[in-house]
Parts: structure tokens; C-alpha cells; sequence
């Protein structure tokens, strides 16, 4: 079945998107050793499978995993029977096991020697076949597989993909985000695309997969159902009432979120996601609330889709902010330090080349949820606080992935002529706005960081800039915990 599947992608294989992974020195010594009848009977599928692939050049990355799959699978048969879980498992909803077969499920491995741990091998030497056993064989199946797939799980922390036909248990473990393919299927058919995926060429399936709304859906149809015992702290153990999310892009605004909230609330705890990457966790004893502080992995808007929509489904916190530093339009009405919070923002990526011109094509939309019309009674108190900084509002923000480091760019310019209302330039928001359209307590939160003038390119530039970022974002950070404040009071 698998080189069936390898077959049927070879035009990925080029590419190198796709591994083979065994425990073996390399892929020569993997087939060689499958190939041995020892370990599948001569006429198994799988033994001719092997010995075929030994006339056959694998051109395939081949990964060396430090655990074997056999061992494994020998330790969890092994477990299970000595503590009476397997006999158990077998027996549910009154099936009765024949006479001797709980003896016979201890011998198992021992009687298996060096051959493969799979079911076509441990039927025989349990005297299991024919239509009056499918239903024990079908439990046995499930147990060897879970434990099949739980070495390769736990090694790699990995999820899988849920809702398959053939393969469809209960017991397929999972230690990672988990893809339903049957929503996948039922999505690509509503939109029309079922033909074009399989006639696309894997070129065209990479520029499918960076497109934002493909991204979100796929969000949407991954579901964690990884073990709680990864997580070094979760909201469960503190019984927390409220979670609050605030995602960053770069480092400078990450330091700066994270001193303010260590001043506030004390020493943060690590936080190990269901992905296996940490974000921190502070609490806040007096009003029972969480704040998850993230820094995406890379900059751009198909990025932070992907990240804020993977975050919102794991953690499922009232309220996201996207906190950190952004370009003033120049010219307009916004200084170095200013905090805006957006009440629309348009996506200026899309663009249409033709042999005359290049036609921007901007997409937009409002920003002004149920958490903007709070954000809009704290900015009413904000000057008599006595604040060194400006809380504005009621405008646009531009944004796309493309870094300013000219403000005389001719996508500044366009922005400039065309959209007066825009202020500000970032290159994330529409991403977290499209990522987060059904969340409806979310909110970018930026402060003014320059006009889109060139970065110093020396070292001590690049420091006094980096400096300048964190500071600005501090007013940021000051603005987002008024508003969770007042949400959470």
C-alpha cells in the first residue's frame, strides 16, 4: 500500500516534500531486511512488495528515527496483557474470546521471533481466521495499529489525518494537529475545485497551499487531540476564567510584551502547544486571567493567517490581540510612539500583471467588532490619564507582504492617492483580520515605529532600532491590557 502511494505521487518526489523513515542505516539496508522472509512470510504482500523494491532505485530522502516500530509494538502488546487490558479490549460488549486465547495472546511475540508485528502474522499463531472471527481480528488490527502509529507519534509529535475510509479507529493516537480529510474533501467539492486538484501539477498545488483562505480552512478542519501530560502548564491547572491571546512578529516587540507583563504579573511559565513549540503563560491571581503571549515563526500575511488561526483553535481565547510595531503613512497624522487601532483594513497583495502595467487590485474589510466599540470608550479616557502618547482610532490600515524601507515606494504612493483614510502599514493585518473574521474579540494593536525609512545596516543601527521597537511597542502592550481589563472587569 505504501509504495502504491509513493507511486501515485511521483511527481512530488522531485520536489522534496516527501521522506521515507525507517530505523535502518539507509534505504538500502531497510528494503534488504524486509525483504528477508524471516520477517514477511514469502508470499505475504508485503514481502513481494520488498523483494520488487530491491530491483527498483529509490531516489527518496530516507530519515533515520531512533526508535524501531517492532519494539514498540512488542512493549504496548506486552503491557496490555499483563495488566489484563488486552483480554479486556477484545472481550468488550460480550464477545467471548475461545477457550485458551487469553494463554495464546501471551505468546505472541515470543512465537513471532524476527518477523513483522503485523496482523496477516499474529492471526496464525492465535488460530483466528474465517467470518466467524472478523470481529476479533478487527480488534486486534486496531490494537496493532495503535501501537504502530504511537512509535511513530511520540518520536516525532505528529498528527494524522482523521475520517479515512479504510483507515478509521478509535484508537489511532495522536500527539499533534490532526486533519480531517473527509471536511477537506467536502470543501474542495463546494468550491468547484475537485478537478482542478486532480489535474493540477505540484507547482500549482504549493501556490494553492499559500493562498490565505486555503490556510484558514485548513485551520478550521484541524482539530488537537494531543495528550495534556506535554503541556508544562495549561489554563485547565490554574482554572483560569479568562484567556487572553497576544500574538507578536518580531523579537523586539516579544521582549517588550514579555517585560511589561513580568512587571505586571510576575515570572511567566512556559507553555508547550499541542504542536510541540512553548509560548509563555502569565496569570493574573487577582482577576483570574491568562495571557498567552505567541511570536509567530516568520513574517507575511499567509503566515500569520496560518499561526492566529491554529492559536484560536487550540487555546479558544476570549480575546486576541496582535500587538507590536507599524509604519506611519507619511505624512499623515500619526507620530513616532502613537498607538492606532484600526477600524478597516485593506489588502494590497493582489495585483494584475499585464504586457501594458501592473494593476493593484486591494481587498478590504472593516474591523470594527464588538471588541473595537470597547477600545473606543477606553481611547475616550486615554488623554486624561496623562499619557505621553496618542490613541487613535477611526481609520484605515494598509497592509501587504512587502517590507517598506522607502517612503517614497510606489505602493506608498498608490496608497497615498488612492486611500486618504489609511494611516498606517503593517505587514500582517489583513491576514490576522481574515484569519479571525468569526472571532469577534480581536483587535490589532500597533504602535508607530518609523515612516518606512531604510534600517540601519550596521550593528549599531540595527541595536538603536531594535531599542526604538521594543519602546514603542511598550505603549502598545499598555493600550491591550486597559482593554482586556475592562472586558474581563
Amino acid at each position: 500500500m505504501c509504495s502504491t502511494i509513493i507511486d501515485e505521487l511521483a511527481e512530488l518526489q522531485d520536489i522534496g516534500v516527501i521522506e521515507l523513515v525507517g530505523s535502518s542505516l539507509n534505504v538500502e539496508e531497510f528494503i534488504r531486511e524486509r525483504s528477508d522472509t524471516k520477517y514477511y512470510s514469502g508470499n505475504s504482500i508485503q514481502g513481494r512488495a520488498y523483494r520488487e523494491a530491491l530491483r527498483r532505485d529509490i531516489q527518496l530522502p530516507y530519515v533515520r528515527r531512533q526508535a524501531q516500530t517492532t519494539i514498540d509494538i512488542v512493549s504496548r502488546w506486552n503491557e496490555l496483557v499483563q495488566t489484563d487490558e488486552l483480554p479486556k479490549l477484545l472481550s468488550a460488549r460480550a464477545l467471548i474470546l475461545p477457550v485458551g486465547f487469553e494463554n495464546k495472546l501471551e505468546t505472541v511475540p515470543e512465537k513471532l521471533g524476527a518477523a513483522a508485528f503485523v496482523s496477516d502474522h499474529v492471526f496464525p499463531i492465535l488460530n483466528i481466521a474465517g467470518q466467524s472471527h472478523n470481529l476479533l481480528c478487527s480488534r486486534i488490527r486496531d490494537v496493532i495499529n495503535e501501537a504502530y502509529f504511537q512509535s511513530y507519534i511520540e518520536e516525532f509529535g505528529a498528527g494524522v489525518v482523521t475520517d479515512l475510509s479504510y483507515l478509521s479507529s478509535s484508537r489511532i493516537p495522536s500527539a499533534g494537529p490532526n486533519l480531517s480529510f473527509r471536511q477537506m474533501i467536502q470543501y474542495v467539492s463546494r468550491k468547484g475545485m475537485m478537478g482542478i486538484l486532480d489535474r493540477a501539477e505540484a507547482k500549482n498545488l504549493f501556490a494553492l497551499g499559500d493562498e490565505i483562505d486555503w490556510q484558514i480552512q485548513l485551520s478550521k478542519f484541524t482539530t488537537f487531540i494531543g495528550s495534556n501530560k506535554l503541556n508544562v502548564a495549561s489554563i485547565q491547572d490554574e482554572k483560569l476564567q479568562k484567556s487572553i491571546l497576544c500574538i507578536t512578529v518580531a523579537q523586539p516587540e516579544l521582549d517588550a510584551v514579555t517585560e511589561h507583563l513580568t512587571k505586571q504579573y510576575g515570572k511567566p511559565k512556559v507553555h508547550r502547544r499541542e504542536s510541540g513549540t512553548f509560548i509563555w503563560l502569565f496569570v493574573d491571581q487577582n482577576s483570574g486571567s491568562a495571557w498567552y503571549v505567541a511570536k509567530a515563526p516568520f513574517q507575511g500575511e499567509t503566515e500569520m493567517a496560518s499561526f492566529a488561526s491554529q492559536l484560536n483553535s487550540e487555546l479558544k481565547p476570549a480575546l486576541i490581540f496582535m500587538v507590536g510595531m507599524c509604519m506611519a503613512i507619511p505624512g499623515g497624522k500619526l507620530k513616532i510612539g502613537d498607538v492606532f487601532i484600526p477600524n478597516e483594513v485593506t489588502f494590497f497583495d493582489h495585483r494584475r500583471e499585464t504586457t501594458e502595467k501592473v494593476q493593484v487590485r486591494p481587498h478590504g474589510q472593516r474591523t470594527a467588532n464588538g471588541l473595537y466599540s470597547l477600545a473606543e470608550l477606553v481611547a475616550s479616557t486615554h488623554f486624561k490619564s496623562g499619557s505621553n502618547f496618542a490613541l487613535v482610532l477611526s481609520k484605515g490600515l494598509a497592509s501587504a507582504t512587502v517590507k517598506i524601507e522607502n517612503p517614497q515606494s510606489d505602493l506608498i504612493k498608490y496608497i497615498k492617492d488612492h486611500y486618504p483614510d489609511v494611516i498606517a502599514y503593517d505587514m500582517e493585518g489583513a491576514g490576522f483580520y481574515n484569519a479571525l473574521r468569526d472571532h469577534g474579540n480581536c483587535l490589532w494593536i500597533k504602535a508607530v515605529a518609523d515612516n518606512g525609512e531604510a534600517q540601519g545596516g550596521d550593528p549599531k543601527g540595527q541595536e538603536a532600532k531594535a531599542a526604538s521597537q521594543a519602546i514603542v511597542t511598550a505603549n502598545a502592550i499598555i493600550v491591550a491590557e486597559k482593554i482586556a481589563l475592562q472586558f474581563i472587569s
